[in-house]
């Protein structure tokens, strides 16, 4: 599962439970605690307080693990802060890099809500040119729902063990999309591996979007090539873990070598395991039969051995 650290799974795992009380706010458990240790604020307001039990010491101990890497989905916008709170998306980060004005403080405050549309004259006066570009991008629902606390780096915004392992474990997700995103904007590795390795035939950004459609791509193309690229895949994601967790990194050419050298014992491994038989034997004239009526048959069968 590549969980090295236990207490920082631990962590993680508990920290689920804490999303929970953020998200689930009409189950029966998370009412009857709020009732009691939070009743005039929300879970990521709420403070310790004296003589809680010990599992909500526990959930409300990982809080600060759960607020980082979480953006808001605006809906009304009455409960995001526009200058402390992650709203905004771009390769910049989540947050407003304008000057902070004393004259609003929510983002309900930017919108016009017998339109439903922002206040684009407001925005234009408060805000630089990313900002702007940023919160136009946002979609308004003329149904007004509420605003919606996710996760910025997941697919569907819920709430992820693996990626709260690795905010646990130190990795700033703002400066790692970052780097992801420089790196795919150079011509060197990981591209060049694709590359040397004949396979970078295979990448077709038109369906990078669609998995299935891109690995239904694949059986068009030749075996070797498929099988040269999910060990070159297999390689390049245990490259990216061994940089993320050990700091280290290792030569192109060796990564691709490891990849040959992987198919190469495969291919040996497949040979003595998928063994074809020679065809069976035809089977003995000679086999049981009943016995004739009237006449009683008896089966007898016997062992020899060396020892005993």
């Amino acid at each position: 599962m590549r969980f090295r650290d236990l207490r920082v799974f631990n962590d993680a795992l508990l920290g689920r439970k804490a999303w929970r009380l953020v998200h689930k706010e009409e189950s029966l458990l998370i009412k009857v605690m709020k009732e009691k240790y939070y009743p005039n604020c929300s879970f990521l307001d709420a403070a310790l307080g004296y003589k809680g039990s010990y599992s909500w010491q526990s959930v409300w101990s990982e809080k600060s693990l759960v607020k980082e890497g979480v953006i808001w989905r605006i809906g009304t916008g009455s409960t995001v802060n526009i200058w402390n709170d992650a709203w905004l998306v771009d390769e910049q980060g989540r947050f407003v890099t304008s000057s902070e004005s004393s004259s609003f403080s929510h983002v309900s405050e930017l919108i016009n809500f017998d339109s439903m549309e922002w206040n684009t004259e407001l925005i234009s006066k408060h805000f630089n040119e990313r900002d702007q570009k940023c919160i136009l991008s946002i979609p308004l629902s003329l149904k007004a729902p509420k605003d919606t606390l996710t996760k910025a780096f997941s697919n569907n915004g819920l709430y992820s063990t693996k990626t709260t392992y690795m905010l646990g474990k130190g990795c700033n997700f703002d400066d790692f999309h970052q780097v992801w995103m420089y790196i795919w904007s150079l011509e060197v590795s990981p591209k060049e591996l694709w590359e040397d390795s004949g396979c970078l035939s295979l990448i077709d950004a038109n369906l990078m979007n669609d998995p299935c459609e891109f690995l239904a791509s694949w059986k068009k193309r030749n075996v070797k090539l498929q099988q040269c690229a999910i060990f070159l895949a297999w390689c390049i994601w245990g490259e990216r873990n061994h940089k993320v967790f050990n700091d280290k990194t290792t030569l192109n050419h060796v990564l691709l070598a490891r990849a040959n050298r992987l198919i190469e014992e495969y291919g040996l491994y497949s040979k003595k395991v998928h063994v074809v038989f020679g065809e069976k034997r035809p089977r003995s004239s000679k086999s049981w039969k009943p016995p004739p009526e009237g006449v009683i048959k008896i089966n007898a069968d016997a062992s020899l051995a060396e020892e005993g």
